[in-house]
């Protein structure tokens, strides 16, 4: 089903939850799988960018968020996205600024 979604993919974003650090460990496996199964014409990977979602809660109450500015950057780092940014579905934050 997954390759349905991907086929002719030039990017791809990803996103979590960042009032739910376990939902970070979901986005790795997503990443994962694109980087299986997606690639340029010249065989790259596709470039992927990590949507941290619910900001919308974490401005709300900022105990609210689980995962902080330098833990994404480096599980940006070390995961291959080309960067992060906080979202919200809720109030369209940062949606347009990340595609």
């Amino acid at each position: 089903l997954a390759s349905t979604y991907y086929r002719h993919a030039v990017a791809a974003i990803v996103v979590f939850d960042i009032t739910n650090k376990q939902s970070l460990d979901n986005a790795k496996k997503w990443k994962s799988d694109v980087d299986q199964k997606v690639f340029l014409k010249n065989e790259d990977n596709i470039p992927v960018v990590l949507f941290a979602n619910k900001w919308d809660l974490v401005e709300e109450n900022p105990k609210a968020r689980e995962v902080k500015d330098e833990e994404l950057d480096e599980f940006c780092h070390d995961n291959n996205f080309i960067g992060w940014f906080s979202t919200s579905a809720k109030t369209s934050l940062n949606v347009k600024k990340g595609m």
